[in-house]
């Protein structure tokens, strides 16, 4: 039993952990949010909401209108939502919400695992503060911040139910129905998670330290039934059965999984990625195989498929982070909190608490002043690079990958942008990516193009490109071809100059 000394030393720390995490995230807040997708989602929603239906085809980008190519608008329902958030409350709206839910979401993880983190107050310290930046670069205006919380309360449920078979596992259902609507590519996680709780508990299993005890008949008829609802409960969205396979086209899909970097593998030669990402991985894997507890098989099939997910596609890391509050912290050795005896250790530790209070007063104040300047939300294209493009009035324009979601937003048509999946359809996808980086994508075999013939072949009358890309270079020195209309520090565009 812990000393009153050492529960008072405890509160403490956990206060100055607290302060700490909340001021790294209001402080990163204070940069602004990222404008990544978030501006092609809410004129998604502006089109749902007007309308009142969801599209089944493309209504951006002028191959898709010409040709009819189908869409699944698997995070319909959050669009809607964005789209009315950002009506009425304009980018703060969207900005205090992405705060508030960043904050949400750390005190959830934090409440859930603090029994545990009590054994061992450093390392919960460490596994929080690096989560603070994971959490910043996650939290925007994307559907994908409705899945963390989904998945949040997906693990709750099923680790209640496989400790006190508690009852509410019936409400999985109706998560996955509402799932399905809100961010369908993450959806497939509310059956998957089911089906790794059936095999842990399909046989009794006693593997070295790693344990499992077979569920009765009745239990496991229950989850049977439940994991069963629950796929089928993703069926209940206005597009059917396209959002069920949707996450599985996404990962079978090798040219976005090699250009697109949030879908890339992680990189450990990254320092931001070994720090925050890798660090603690190993960390939690470690006390898994030191720990002298017995490892339920359970545990430890989450934290591998968990840390699978993350070692095929970087942007599966704030999964992991969610899952190793449920699976990792009970295996952490224990690490006590010294107690505070000698008058200078009090002094030590109040001045820590008033440097890190200090800190959060610093970052709330940088927090309002981003406020008040209005530019909450980052763009990859200005107004004038808007206007030049709009007076311009192209039909068949190309434009780099990462510019479409600014253009969508500004109702110009787009050759592909942030929606993947629709430009598997006819090679699309891969054209692009190879015209932006002059260099041929996917199997070599399969064309001899020159680059003036993927030109012709799309039959491309302007051009918008960042100007890292080596399209750039291209352009730029062929301007018999191609006359620069605008340029400004990150992007040009050009006409073609046809003979």
């Amino acid at each position: 039993m812990l000393h009153e000394r050492d529960t008072f030393a405890q509160k403490l720390f956990t206060l100055l952990v607290g302060i700490l995490v909340v001021s790294i995230i209001v402080y990163l807040f204070g940069e602004g949010i990222n404008g990544n997708d978030f501006w092609w989602h809410v004129k998604v929603g502006e089109y749902v909401a007007q309308a009142g239906t969801v599209p089944t085809q493309d209504i951006f980008f002028w191959i898709g209108i010409e040709r009819g190519i189908p869409w699944t608008a698997h995070e319909w329902l959050a669009e809607v939502f964005f789209y009315h958030l950002f009506s009425k409350g304009g980018e703060i709206g969207i900005f205090l919400f992405s705060l508030a839910s960043a904050l949400l979401l750390v005190f959830l993880l934090w409440n859930e695992a603090r029994a545990d983190i009590k054994n061992n107050l450093p390392l919960g310290a460490v596994f929080f503060i690096l989560l603070a930046p994971v959490v910043y670069s996650f939290f925007y205006g994307r559907p994908q911040l409705f899945s963390f919380f989904f998945l949040f309360a997906e693990l709750k449920i099923l680790f209640s139910w496989h400790e006190k078979r508690d009852n509410r596992i019936i409400v999985l259902p109706f998560v996955s129905a509402l799932w399905s609507n809100v961010h369908g590519g993450s959806s497939c996680l509310s059956y998957v998670l089911c089906i790794i709780f059936l095999v842990s508990g399909a046989f009794d299993v006693k593997l070295g330290k790693i344990t499992s005890n077979k569920l009765s008949n009745k239990d496991m008829a229950k989850l049977i039934a439940v994991t069963v609802l629950t796929a089928l409960a993703i069926l209940i969205n206005p597009i059917g059965l396209k959002v069920f396979i949707y996450p599985f086209q996404n990962l079978s899909d090798k040219i976005s999984m090699a250009t697109i970097s949030e879908w890339q593998p992680p990189d450990a030669k990254d320092p931001g990625m070994l720090i925050l990402h890798f660090l603690p991985i190993f960390i939690m894997l470690l006390g898994f195989f030191s720990s002298e507890k017995r490892i339920e098989l359970i545990d430890f099939l989450i934290m591998v498929f968990f840390v699978f997910a993350y070692l095929r596609s970087v942007r599966f890391i704030m999964l992991w982070y969610i899952a190793a509050v449920f699976c990792a912290f009970k295996y952490v050795p224990r690490c006590g909190i010294k107690q505070i005896k000698r008058k200078w250790e009090r002094l030590l530790v109040y001045s820590a608490i008033l440097a890190a209070l200090i800190f959060l007063s610093g970052s709330s104040v940088r927090l309002v002043k981003k406020i008040h300047s209005g530019k909450l939300i980052r763009t990859v294209l200005g107004d004038e690079a808007i206007a030049v493009i709009k007076k311009d009035d192209p039909n068949r324009m190309y434009n780099d990958y990462n510019l479409g979601e600014a253009l969508i937003y500004n109702d110009i048509p787009t050759f592909f942008d942030a929606r993947a999946d629709l430009f598997v359809h006819d090679n699309i996808m891969r054209d692009g990516m190879s015209l932006s980086f002059l260099t041929f994508i996917g199997n070599e075999k399969e064309t001899d193009m020159t680059i003036e013939a993927l030109i012709s072949k799309y039959d491309f009358d302007s051009f918008a490109v960042l100007k890292q890309r080596p399209l750039f270079v291209y352009l730029y020195s062929h301007p018999e071809g191609y006359g620069l209309l605008y340029e400004d520090e990150s992007m040009a565009y050009f006409i073609r100059i046809k003979n």
